[in-house]
């Protein structure tokens, strides 16, 4: 589900679709929409009032939902992408996007 907003009070929505039963993952994204989550329902009933819910929250402009049917990847190693010099002893990425 792809979250637009037109207030930026992205922690208070991250924090509401959280709490929300069948939500097991929300991520903070730049560029197109402002917030992904990730549910998982077992009808459509669900995702319909879950996507009604979150239509009504303060701040939430549009609602977009898709499904993925699988996801596949090759599993590079992080090092090979941007270089062993960028990576922690922990595995964290030093210079680049994440800290």
């Amino acid at each position: 589900m792809h979250v637009y907003l037109d207030d930026n009070n992205i922690s208070d929505t991250v924090d509401k679709l959280l709490a929300r039963e069948g939500i097991f993952s929300v991520g903070v994204h730049l560029g197109n929409s402002d917030i992904i989550g990730t549910f998982v329902f077992r009808n459509g009933l669900q995702v319909l009032d879950l996507i009604s819910w979150t239509k009504h929250q303060d701040g939430v402009e549009k609602v977009v939902w898709s499904e993925e049917i699988y996801s596949k990847s090759t599993n590079p190693r992080l090092e090979k992408i941007i270089g062993d010099h960028n990576i922690s002893s922990s595995g964290k990425v030093i210079a680049g996007i994440d800290h």
